[in-house]
């Protein structure tokens, strides 16, 4: 198994779901850690620590790349000084929080293999519960976040019950505002909602062209939770992820938008 922080394989160890591994490849001598602000994209190194990636510039203060520097705000220092971002998607874990803030920000993930690299949109890198769909012989490099409008901001929240919490439910948004009117937005929700992250397709749909309104925001709110069937399990009902999806999408929502200084 290959390793990069490994807090993750420290969870699965320690609740016996380990088994069959014989050796551990640790990935983090490889030079794949650098944080660096591309022309047309961010470029964050797959073994790059969350502590790096929450305060470096290209993240501090950017509106557009905010969803992730919120996301990076949760977890607590011990596992923030050893987590890295291409186990935290690698591990395809549908409760973690990365995940869903670069899913908003349409994300690539760039991987290696035994004769070349190739390039998966972050969308199509999740197939079900700890599986993606990295081939044998495949780990993660990088992630790419592509460059948007300058209008452009995103937000990532997470519910939790402690700081060293999985989510019970997480959700993060992405839009543009041109002369008030919302372009290409995002909205996705994780945190045991389903063996892999949801994109909100209805409610994006429902934002799209439209002027921005409250109105129009707590319609695609309620959009969002109309739509999505959670999972029940120890730590919430599903009745309960529904409801708070509506109220995480509209925060989530309202936050990407106060930060291009807008109100509403």
């Amino acid at each position: 198994m290959l390793v990069g922080g490994g807090t993750f394989i420290h969870g699965l160890v320690a609740r016996g779901l380990i088994t069959d591994i014989d050796y551990l490849i640790d990935l983090t001598k490889l030079p794949i850690n650098d944080i660096v602000q591309e022309k047309k994209y961010l470029s964050i190194g797959a073994t790059a620590r969350f502590t790096d990636i929450e305060s470096h510039d290209s993240i501090v203060d950017n509106k557009l790349h905010a969803a992730i520097g919120d996301a990076m705000t949760y977890p607590p220092p011990q596992v923030k000084n050893a987590a890295t971002m291409g186990g935290c998607l690698g591990s395809a874990c549908p409760f973690l929080d990365s995940p869903i803030a670069l899913l908003a920000l349409d994300a690539i993930v760039v991987v290696a293999g035994r004769r070349f690299s190739r390039e998966i949109n972050i969308e199509d890198l999740f197939v079900s519960l700890f599986s993606c769909s990295l081939k044998p012989g495949e780990f993660i490099t990088e992630i790419r976040v592509p460059e948007q409008p300058a209008n452009t901001a995103s937000s990532f929240l997470k519910l939790e019950t402690n700081a060293n919490d999985l989510a019970i439910l997480n959700s993060a948004s992405r839009l543009t505002l041109n002369d008030n009117k919302i372009l290409n937005p995002r909205i996705f929700v994780g945190g045991g909602v389903g063996e892999t992250p949801v994109r909100c397709n209805q409610a994006e749909k429902v934002l799209e062209g439209e002027m921005l309104s409250m109105g129009i925001v707590d319609q695609a709110s309620q959009v969002a939770m109309d739509n999505i069937d959670p999972l029940s399990d120890h730590r919430a009902s599903a009745d309960y992820r529904k409801t708070m999806t509506r109220v995480f999408v509209k925060r989530s929502l309202l936050k990407s938008i106060e930060r291009l200084g807008v109100e509403v």
